[in-house]
């Protein structure tokens, strides 16, 4: 009897232990594989995504880790969720990797602004233009935001989209 006993105190306590481990919240499971991130396209293949979803395209020419402001855009901007949700919602973000020697169409859109082989934030329309303000200058940056400006810069974009051609 006391074996028994015994033994139905074991899988009495192993059910509840299995229960109360079951009503936990996850908070143990890796965070990072659960967060969304950017989905990033290279210049040919994001251009004719945003011809066929209608949508304007951020173009982050990237330098890498060791680029001071890259390396802060990374860290402090392309891993928010908003930034994440409102990029992958409303924009086809390509980066242009400058450790790598630049095909055709990436070094002719590098010399129409002059980047010089610097790393720079820009937007383009749906047809491949230049987005530029109502006074005529291209919406775009070299210098090191905050995410309330980078946010900024998507209004400013989505604001200011040239007709396209039909």
């Amino acid at each position: 009897m006391p074996l028994k006993s015994s033994v139905s105190k074991f899988l009495l306590l192993f059910t509840a232990a299995l229960l109360i481990s079951s009503c936990q919240p996850t908070s143990h499971i890796d965070q990072r594989q659960k967060r969304q991130k950017i989905t990033w396209h290279q210049l040919i293949p994001g251009r004719m995504e945003a011809a066929k979803s209608h949508k304007p395209c951020l173009v982050d020419f990237y330098y890498g880790p060791t680029c001071p402001r890259c390396s802060m855009f990374d860290k402090q901007i392309y891993n928010n969720p908003k930034v994440i949700s409102r990029l992958n919602r409303d924009f086809i973000a390509i980066r242009i990797d400058l450790r790598q020697p630049l095909n055709k169409e990436e070094q002719a859109l590098a010399d129409t602004m002059q980047t010089n082989g610097e790393c720079m934030l820009m937007f383009l329309n749906e047809d491949g233009k230049v987005i530029k303000t109502k006074g005529g200058n291209p919406i775009c940056t070299m210098d090191k935001i905050t995410r309330q400006q980078f946010m900024y810069y998507l209004d400013q974009a989505i604001n200011n989209l040239p007709a396209v051609s039909k």
